[in-house]
């Protein structure tokens, strides 16, 4: 069957069946208590402090977390980075603008972030690159100079680790996904984190669209975005081994860096010392110097049965979506373009085994080593 890109980490069956079947025979569906396990266990994981809500995507989220904050006019982002953090920004009936990101790293820039704040600037949007945070201290001095809400599509970043804090408390808020390429998944569903109690009680309302406390009238512009019971049962119990579940990848990826640093032409994500990443993608980047291009390497592997796929490819500034909107009209975003024309994600997920790890890597080298090495 070949190497897959990405495989869901789900819990055991036996450990998971005893769970739906509760839910099952109490036919409470949503708002229930696998959904408050969830939000408890996950704020352990996330600094004391942390307020954790439940939603059913991190899409829904963001959209939740800038109409929350009453962001208007513009929401600085990189252009690297997935369709939701620019999708959220419309739905908000704001312009999604763009600073590059930092070479090597491949997050938003805060020297790049300080020079494109304008007065119409409602809000900053950090994203979190396959695991790893920008640097988020310059950010928040950066948005703090600037006198504008930074908040963290951290949809990558469950398990992280910024500069000794855990994800979840490295920014004023955090969105996170919980989709099935991710470290923890539910299937589909999403995490909300902040160490604001105020802001969360108003999340919780806005996530059932937007109802007073007693349920009986409507305080605000809510959504449906509930997650299911039966979706908070399976992130519960990956929730309960997330770090687990990162340091397995973090191995995972260590053992691709050793076996493929000496390929002219690569580079991996640079990690900055007392960051550790989630583990979510592991990229590898193709430069021009490499043996061959990104399109051949993807038709290499293709060949022997391997999967793999760009990733933050193209950039929002070149989806069609975004495209004719002001951001991108005269986008000067070098870093970024070079990124989304080398990187490439790698089979990568939990219960990887070493011959199928091999597999990539052997290919991998078919691909790009020099003759004869």
């Amino acid at each position: 069957m070949g190497v897959r890109l990405v495989r869901p980490v789900l819990p055991p069956w036996e450990e998971l069946a005893p769970h739906l079947e509760k839910i099952h025979g109490t036919g409470l569906l949503t708002r229930g208590p696998y959904n408050e396990m969830l939000e408890t266990e996950a704020a352990s994981h996330m600094g004391e402090g942390t307020h954790v809500v439940a939603v059913s995507s991190c899409t829904s989220g963001l959209m939740l977390v800038l109409k929350a904050l009453e962001i208007r006019g513009e929401v600085l982002m990189p252009s690297f980075t997935w369709t939701a953090s620019g999708l959220a920004a419309l739905w908000n009936g704001c312009e999604p603008m763009y600073a590059d990101v930092t070479p090597g790293r491949y997050t938003l820039n805060p020297d790049a972030t300080r020079a494109a704040i304008t007065k119409s600037t409602g809000a900053v949007m950090a994203v979190n690159a396959y695991g790893l945070y920008p640097d988020m201290d310059a950010l928040a001095q950066v948005c703090r100079e600037a006198g504008v809400p930074l908040v963290s599509d951290s949809a990558q970043g469950i398990g992280a680790i910024c500069q000794g804090r855990p994800a979840g408390s490295v920014a004023p808020v955090e969105v996170f996904s919980m989709s099935p390429s991710k470290v923890v998944t539910a299937a589909e569903g999403g995490l909300i984190a902040t160490a604001d109690g105020d802001l969360a009680a108003k999340l919780r309302r806005m996530r059932d669209y937007g109802k007073s406390a007693d349920g009986q009238d409507v305080t605000a512009v809510g959504l449906s975005a509930r997650l299911s019971e039966f979706h908070a049962a399976i992130a519960w119990l990956n929730m309960k081994r997330v770090e687990e579940l990162r340091d397995e990848r973090f191995a995972l990826a260590a053992r691709y860096r050793e076996h493929l640093a000496d390929l002219p032409g690569v580079a991996f994500q640079d990690v900055p010392e007392g960051d550790k990443p989630s583990g979510n993608y592991m990229m590898l980047f193709i430069g021009p110097e490499a043996r061959a291009d990104r399109a051949g390497v993807v038709e290499y592997l293709k060949g022997r049965d391997v999967d793999s796929r760009p990733y933050f490819y193209p950039a929002l500034h070149r989806q069609a979506i975004f495209a004719d909107r002001p951001g991108a009209r005269g986008a000067s975003l070098p870093v970024t373009e070079a990124a989304e024309a080398q990187g490439l994600a790698l089979p990568f997920y939990n219960g990887m085994t070493d011959a199928e790890q091999d597999e990539v890597i052997g290919a991998l080298r078919g691909a790009l080593a020099p003759p004869g090495a």
